[in-house]
């Protein structure tokens, strides 16, 4: 389970903070903790479409193409807080 102060944490990506948009923090986290795209619908109330739209936004922010490379790019700001 990932802390209430990692939660609140703004993450950098490239010159936008994904804290500005509090759906595209919480998003990342569940995508971090290996939801799918219709588990983070019903969490977050929205259809699947709406979810899928909001992992674009996620990923333009943040200058990435794939899962693969949000986990890079959060993955050690987690685990840092963990140690």
């Amino acid at each position: 389970m990932i802390s209430t102060r990692t939660r609140r944490k703004s993450w950098n990506c490239g010159r936008q903070r994904l804290a500005d948009r509090a759906w595209l923090l919480q998003e990342a986290l569940l995508i971090l903790q290996g939801h799918s795209s219709v588990s983070i619908s019903l969490r977050l109330g929205v259809s699947p479409q709406t979810v899928k739209v909001f992992r674009r936004q996620l990923y333009a922010r943040c200058g990435i193409s794939s899962q693969a490379e949000l986990f890079a790019l959060l993955l050690p700001l987690l685990t840092s807080k963990a140690a």
